[in-house]
C-alpha cells in the first residue's frame, strides 16, 4: 500500500521516523518559478513606473494576441493612475518589491509558505483532496493580513511610501501570477502537485510532471530587467507579520500559522513555543507576586491589629505571613532555575525567528534566484551555497531554538523533562518528530517536506528540465489517473508557447507574453493590483461600456477570492466569491482585458445550443490522364457539395489500394476552405509510392472546418501511375566515387544528377549509400532560366525499395522542420518562397514549382545536406 503525500496529513505516531515524516508531509510546486515571476512582474513595472500610469489593451478573447484596428494598431481600453503612495514606493524600493514577489516560496520559509500559506484549508470548489491543510487559514486570509499590516485595513490609514508597501505589492503579485500559472499547469499535470512514497521510495508522476513543466516555463519565459531582490530594512516587518505569531497578534488570532501542516513549520512551532514558555514564566512571575501580596497584606494587617480588638491578633497574622514566606521559598527554590532557563529559551527562540527571514531570503535566491553566470543563459540552482547558508542558521540558532540554550544551570535530564512537558503542552501534533528531521538534517528537511524531493534532484529539475519533458510530459505512465492532458514538448512549443523551435535546439528563442495566455494574463492582473479602487472600477466602466451593476468593494483587486494559490481558476470558481471582472454580470469586461487559457473556462459565452447543421453530401469525378498519372505530380478532382455547416468545409483525397499515399490539400481560406451553403471546389492528391499496381479507386472526404468528418464517397479509378515521364526526374543508382587525392574524393552518377567532391573515403561510402537507396533522382526547377538558376532548384529522391532504410549517417547536416506549418508566399518577380518558420526556407521560379516543393516537403522534417559550406566542389540536396 502506498502513502499518499498530500497536505492533509494523518496522526502521526511518536516513533515516527524522519523517512516516514517526510514521507507524510504534503508538498507543493512552484508554478512560475522566482525568475518568471519577477521577469513578469518587470513587464507590469516597465508599464507603471514610466508615467506613472498602466494602459489596458483590447484582447482577441478566444484566439489570443490583441485586437487590432484598421490600421493595425493596439485598441485601448484606456489608460490609469497608480496609487500615488505606491507608484512612489515601488519607484524607490524595486529590489524590496522583487523580494516580494519570491512571496511563499521564500517567505516566512519555504516549508510555511508551500504548506500553510498555499493551500485552502478546506476542500474547495475544482479541487481534489491532495491539497489542503485542514484547519488551516487558506490563501485570502494571508494576503488580507499583510495588506492589512502594510496598507491598513481600509487600504489608505498607513500613509507614505514604505518598503513595506513595496515588498507587500511583490507579494500580492506572487499570488495574482500563482493563480493564473496553476490553472495552466495543473491542465497538463492533471492536479495539485503531490505524489506517493510507499516505504520512502518516490513515485513521481504528478509531482514529475510540475517540476519538469514548471522548470521548463522558467527557462522559456521573460528573464527579470534586474537581479536585485532584498529584504532590507524589512526584517522586524516580516518577523512581526510572518514569523512570530505572539498572543494576541492579528496572525495568532486568525490561525495563519495553523492547521495539521503546522508541525513542519519553523515559525508554527517557535510561536507556539514562545507563547507557551512566556505564559510559564509569567505564571512564576505572578505567582510569586500574589505570594508577595498576600504576605505584605498580612503584615499589614497584623501592624493594625488594637489591643483592645479581639477579632484581630497580630500574632497569627504574621504567623500566616511567615508560612507564607516558607511556600513562596519552596516555590521559588523549585522553579527559579527552571524559569531563568525558559527566559534563555525564549531569547534563543526569538533571536532564531529574528534570523529566519535573513535565511530564507538568502536560501530563496540561492535556489531559484541567482543571476546567471558567465557563458550560462539561465539562472542556476546554486546547491553548495544553499547549503552553507542553511547549516549557517542551523549551527547558529536551531540546537538552542529546540531547547537546549547557552545558558547553564540545570542538569541533562530537568532539561529534558522541561523540553518534553513544553513541546507537549503546545498542542502541535507531530511536532517533536519534526524537531527531530530538523535537528538532523535542516537543508534537507526543508526541501523534501516541501517540494518532496532531495537537493541535487532538486537541482537536476529545475536546471535540466529539458532532457525530461517528453518523458514525463508525453508519457501515459505518468498520468494513470487520466486527469492530466498529455502533451510533447514540440506540441507544447507549437500550440502552447508558440515557439517555432520544436524541441530545445534554439533555448534563446523564449516566448511572447502576449502569445501564452497564463503569462498575459498574470501580467494584467499585477496591473490591476496597482490601482486604487477607484480607478479599478472606473476600467471596469470603461471595458463594460455602461456602468456596472456590481463594482469592486475591497481596498484591492485581489483580496477576497483565492483559496489556494495550488488549484485552479482561483479567480472565480469559489463563487460568490470571485474577481470583481470575473463575476457573471462583468464577464463582457473580463473577455476584453484577459485572454482564455488552457486549463481554464471562465466567462464563457452563454448561448443557446443551436440546432444540429443539416447532413452534408459531396461527389467528386476525375478525368483520367491519357497512360495514367504521373507520380509525383498534382491532379484535381472536381467536387461538387450541400452542407449546413457555417465554420466552412475542406477535403481530402485517398487513394486504395496503396497505404503509402500521401494526399496533399493545404487548408487556405482563399483556395480550399468553402464557406457557401453549396458549391463545387477542388481537391488535390498525387501519389508518394512505387508504381505497383494499378490505383482501384480515390476517395473524396468531406471536413468541417474543426476536423470532423462529414462524409465521404468514392470515384473509380483503375489507372497506373508512371515515374519514368515524371518532370525533372532520372532514374539512376549508378553512382561511384573515386580518389582525386588523398584529401579529396568525387562522388558521381551516369545521369550527372550527382557531381560533388568529398574530403574522405568514408564520406564518399556514405553518399553513394544514400543515393543508391532510392530507385529515381528529382530536380524541381531544373530548367528554370534565372540569373542564378541554382537558388531556384530543389533537390529530392524517390523510390525506396520495400525493407530498405534511409541511412543516418555521423554528424549529418540537417535543418529540422515542422511540416505542419509550411507556407508558401507570392514574391512577385522574385518567384515564390517555401518556408516553415524559422528554420526553412526556399525559393522557386513559378508556382507549379513551389506547390510541387511544398507536396514533396510535407513529407519529411528535415532538410538535409552534404557539402554545404565546406569550400569544395558540389552540394547534394536531400530530405529525410
Amino acid at each position: 500500500m502506498s502513502t499518499r503525500a498530500r497536505r492533509h496529513t494523518r496522526r502521526l505516531p511518536r516513533s515516527l521516523t524522519v523517512a516516514a515524516l517526510l514521507a507524510l508531509s504534503a508538498p507543493t510546486a512552484l508554478a512560475w518559478k522566482p525568475v518568471t515571476h519577477v521577469g513578469l512582474a518587470d513587464l507590469a513595472l516597465q508599464d507603471a513606473l514610466d508615467d506613472g500610469r498602466v494602459s489596458f489593451y483590447e484582447t482577441n478573447f478566444d484566439t489570443g494576441g490583441y485586437k487590432l484596428d484598421a490600421a493595425g494598431h493596439r485598441i485601448l481600453i484606456g489608460t490609469y493612475p497608480v496609487r500615488p503612495d505606491l507608484l512612489d514606493a515601488l519607484r524607490a524600493y524595486r529590489a524590496n518589491y522583487h523580494a516580494g514577489t519570491f512571496g511563499p516560496d521564500a517567505y516566512p520559509d519555504i516549508i510555511t509558505g508551500q504548506m500553510i500559506i498555499h493551500p485552502a484549508g478546506e476542500q474547495t470548489a475544482g479541487e481534489s483532496d491532495n491539497d489542503i491543510n485542514h484547519g488551516g487559514p487558506g490563501t485570502d486570509k494571508w494576503l488580507r493580513h499583510l495588506y492589512n499590516a502594510a496598507f491598513g485595513a481600509d487600504g489608505a490609514s498607513v500613509t507614505g511610501a514604505t518598503r513595506e508597501k513595496a515588498f507587500v505589492t511583490g507579494f500580492l503579485t506572487h499570488a495574482a501570477e500563482d493563480m493564473f500559472a496553476h490553472t495552466f499547469v495543473n491542465h497538463f499535470t492533471g492536479d495539485a502537485y503531490n505524489y506517493d512514497r510507499p516505504g520512502g521510495e518516490l513515485i513521481p508522476e504528478n509531482a514529475a510532471k510540475h517540476v519538469t513543466l514548471e522548470g521548463y516555463l522558467n527557462k522559456r519565459g521573460p528573464q527579470p530587467q534586474s537581479w536585485d531582490a532584498s529584504i532590507d530594512g524589512l526584517q522586524g516587518f516580516i518577523t512581526d507579520n510572518l514569523v512570530l505569531a505572539r498572543s494576541g497578534s492579528e496572525l495568532e488570532q486568525w490561525n495563519l500559522l495553523g492547521g495539521e501542516n503546522t508541525h513542519y513549520s519553523i515559525p508554527g512551532i517557535f510561536s507556539r513555543l514562545f507563547n507557551r514558555l512566556n505564559k510559564e514564566i509569567q505564571t512564576y512571575r505572578d505567582t510569586v507576586k500574589a505570594f508577595d501580596r498576600q504576605i505584605q497584606q498580612k503584615t499589614v494587617a497584623a501592624k493594625k491589629c488594637k489591643l483592645t480588638d479581639f477579632s484581630c491578633s497580630a500574632a497569627v497574622l504574621y504567623a500566616e505571613a511567615a508560612a507564607l514566606n516558607v511556600e513562596k521559598a519552596a516555590y521559588v527554590a523549585l522553579n527559579y532555575l527552571p524559569t531563568e532557563y525558559k527566559k534563555n529559551w525564549v531569547k534563543d527562540i526569538r533571536a532564531g525567528l529574528d534570523a529566519l527571514p535573513d535565511m530564507s531570503h538568502r536560501l530563496a535566491v540561492a535556489m531559484f534566484f541567482s543571476a546567471p553566470q558567465d557563458g550560462d543563459r539561465f539562472s542556476k540552482a546554486d546547491l553548495t551555497s544553499a547549503k552553507e547558508i542553511v547549516n549557517e542558521y542551523a549551527w547558529k540558532h536551531l540546537t538552542s531554538m529546540r531547547g537546549l540554550p547557552d545558558w547553564v544551570g540545570l542538569g541533562v535530564l530537568q532539561v529534558q523533562e522541561i523540553i518534553d512537558s513544553v513541546v507537549e503542552a503546545i498542542g502541535i501534533e507531530g511536532a517533536k518528530e519534526a524537531l527531530k528531521a530538523m535537528a538532523e538534517n535542516l537543508f534537507d528537511f526543508l526541501l523534501e517536506t516541501s517540494l518532496g524531493l532531495k537537493a541535487q534532484e532538486l537541482v537536476e529539475d529545475l536546471n535540466f528540465p529539458e532532457k525530461k519533458f517528453d518523458y514525463f510530459l508525453n508519457n501515459p505512465d505518468y498520468n494513470r489517473a487520466g486527469t492530466g492532458h498529455l502533451v510533447s514538448m514540440r506540441d507544447f512549443n507549437r500550440n502552447e508557447l508558440h515557439l517555432t523551435d520544436t524541441g530545445y535546439e534554439n533555448p534563446d528563442e523564449l516566448y511572447a507574453v502576449e502569445r501564452v495566455p497564463a503569462a498575459y494574463n498574470s501580467v494584467e492582473m499585477v496591473k490591476l493590483l496597482l490601482l486604487g479602487r477607484s480607478d479599478v472600477n472606473a476600467l471596469l466602466r470603461d471595458a463594460l461600456g455602461r456602468d456596472p451593476t456590481e463594482t469592486l468593494t475591497e481596498p484591492n483587486v485581489l483580496l477576497g477570492y483565492i483559496a489556494t494559490l495550488d488549484g485552479k481558476e482561483q479567480w472565480h470558481i469559489n463563487d460568490p466569491n470571485q474577481m470583481i471582472f470575473a463575476r457573471k454580470d462583468n464577464c463582457a469586461a473580463y473577455r476584453r482585458l484577459f485572454m482564455r487559457q488552457t486549463g481554464a473556462t471562465v466567462c464563457e459565452p452563454t448561448t443557446e445550443t443551436p440546432p444540429p447543421p443539416a447532413p452534408s453530401t459531396v461527389s467528386a469525378t476525375f478525368t483520367v490522364p491519357a497512360g495514367g498519372v504521373t507520380f509525383r505530380t498534382p491532379y484535381s478532382l472536381d467536387v461538387n457539395y450541400t452542407t449546413g455547416e457555417t465554420g466552412g468545409v475542406y477535403f481530402k483525397a485517398l487513394l486504395t489500394p496503396w497505404p503509402t499515399t500521401t494526399v496533399s490539400n493545404p487548408v487556405t481560406p482563399n483556395s480550399d476552405t468553402y464557406t457557401a451553403a453549396q458549391g463545387s471546389g477542388k481537391v488535390t492528391f498525387e501519389v508518394d509510392g512505387p508504381a505497383i499496381s494499378p490505383v482501384d479507386h480515390i476517395t473524396v472526404v468531406m471536413y468541417a472546418a474543426d476536423g470532423r468528418e462529414l462524409t465521404r464517397t468514392d470515384v473509380p479509378g483503375g489507372f497506373a501511375v508512371r515515374t519514368e515521364t515524371l518532370p525533372g526526374c532520372t532514374e539512376d543508382r549508378s553512382v561511384t566515387y573515386r580518389e582525386i587525392d588523398t584529401y579529396n574524393w568525387r562522388v558521381t552518377n551516369a545521369s550527372g544528377t550527382v557531381d560533388l567532391v568529398v574530403d574522405s573515403r568514408d564520406t564518399a561510402l556514405n553518399l553513394a549509400a544514400l543515393v543508391n537507396t532510392f530507385s529515381t533522382t528529382c530536380m524541381i526547377g531544373k530548367d528554370n532560366t534565372r540569373a542564378n538558376p541554382q537558388d531556384y532548384r530543389m533537390q529530392y529522391f524517390v523510390g525506396i525499395d520495400p525493407g530498405y532504410r534511409v541511412p543516418v549517417f555521423p554528424n549529418e547536416d540537417c535543418d529540422l522542420y515542422d511540416p505542419n506549418v509550411l507556407t508558401l508566399t507570392d514574391l512577385g518577380a522574385n518567384g515564390w518562397q517555401l518556408t516553415a518558420g524559422s528554420t526553412l526556407t526556399h525559393l522557386f521560379d513559378t508556382e507549379t514549382d513551389a506547390r510541387r516543393a511544398l507536396s514533396v516537403a510535407r513529407t519529411f522534417t528535415r532538410h538535409c545536406f552534404f557539402g554545404r559550406n565546406d569550400g569544395r566542389d558540389g552540394l547534394l540536396e536531400y530530405w529525410r
